[in-house]
């Protein structure tokens, strides 16, 4: 599916660039905001990048917010996503399996 490009024109009144967002962000919101540059090549297969991703998220409580920015927001935007989505339900589901073997939950839940 092609996306049609659309130019419009804005107005600047200042301009800030990702990491003065993210410090404003951590400030204004009081968040343990972690930053962390993965780079994706456009067009490319995107094996370390998942594997930097994995290994970010793997760990983490899938409750964690992501937040993914490539500046463009098409494929490596989408690549982060999805990494990040397969993680969580990943980590959702050992949870769960967890939970069924100490009969937390019904034996039929993750069939």
């Amino acid at each position: 599916m092609d996306r049609e490009d659309y130019e419009d024109i804005i107005p600047v009144k200042d301009i800030k660039d990702p990491d003065s967002v993210y410090k404003y962000c951590k400030e204004k919101c009081n968040v343990d905001l972690v930053i962390i540059r993965i780079p994706v090549h456009e067009d490319q297969m995107p094996s370390e990048s998942i594997d930097t991703i994995i290994e970010t998220l793997k760990n983490e409580e899938a409750s964690t917010p992501c937040v993914f920015n490539c500046q463009m927001g098409k494929g490596r935007t989408t690549v982060g996503m999805v990494a990040a989505c397969l993680i969580k339900e990943i980590t959702i589901t050992a949870k769960l399996r967890k939970m069924e073997e100490i009969q937390l939950i019904h034996a039929n839940t993750l069939k």
